[in-house]
């Protein structure tokens, strides 16, 4: 059996719910080369841990090799997804509410502000913007289309202005 990200999705799926029925599917890579590997990026609402990544590793890795699903030698790996990674899901935009984002505009426009609204179909993020007349800064609601949006990507360990 050839192995695509295609052929081995609805397996990993269902090893998934049913070892962690709170975790979720982010998504497969798999690497054909010299040496091989699948990483399957998973997640949960609360973020799944280390323990949880383990156990779906070891769940993952014995029924690849009792059903004899990949036939060469590879690296498995299963770990969440991130906070580098580009946003996929739209259960990863709920879960990620009151955190920076930065977001690519399939236009090319780029956005950065605080995510703070998610309606499964488009997402709300705050931003400060300087008003050019008075220079001072107010926040500016930007309203967004999940299917206006190339690359939306959680920003970590920016510092923040301390409040007056």
């Amino acid at each position: 059996m050839t192995v695509t990200v295609e052929s081995i999705r609805p397996i990993v799926e269902k090893i998934i719910q049913e070892a962690l029925p709170e975790a979720f599917l982010v998504s497969i890579k798999v690497n054909i080369s010299t040496r091989s590997s699948i990483q399957i990026f998973v997640d949960t609402d609360a973020g799944i841990t280390i323990q949880e990544c383990s156990l779906l590793s070891r769940k993952i890795g014995a029924y690849f090799d009792e059903y004899d699903i990949v036939d060469f030698s590879y690296e498995l790996e299963v770990s969440s997804p991130g906070l580098n990674n580009p946003l996929i899901l739209p259960r990863q935009y709920a879960k990620n509410i009151g955190r920076d984002l930065k977001v690519t505009l399939n236009n090319g426009e780029k956005l950065e502000g605080k995510l703070i609204r998610f309606d499964g179909y488009q997402i709300i993020i705050e931003s400060e913007t300087k008003n050019s007349k008075t220079k001072k800064k107010e926040l500016q609601q930007h309203t967004i289309d999940l299917t206006n949006i190339k690359e939306a990507v959680v920003q970590v360990g920016k510092k923040k202005e301390k409040s007056k």
